[in-house]
């Protein structure tokens, strides 16, 4: 199920949560989960990401080829859940 997040504080939280962590190196080869799309205001496509398993998110997998191992991956377990995404 789709979710938009618009609010600042909410943006804020999101960048956060998918943003802080530690690259470790590699790229997961599996399909991934709930995929993650950057627009800007106009609505323009600027990056996807995917949820691989419970603690990493791969942006642009293909172009950066390397996982980010989050920071805080219940932090953005319990943020999908209140916008209705259910993630592993």
């Amino acid at each position: 199920m789709p979710a938009e997040v618009y609010g600042p504080a909410a943006l804020a939280e999101l960048r956060r949560l998918t943003t802080e962590g530690v690259f470790d190196g590699d790229i997961c080869r599996c399909l991934g989960g709930a995929t993650l799309v950057l627009l800007d205001v106009d609505g323009e496509f600027i990056a996807r990401g995917s949820l691989h398993g419970p603690d990493t998110v791969a942006w642009e997998r293909a172009r950066f080829r390397n996982n980010l191992d989050l920071a805080d991956p219940d932090g953005l377990r319990r943020f999908l859940g209140r916008i209705g995404v259910h993630a592993v």
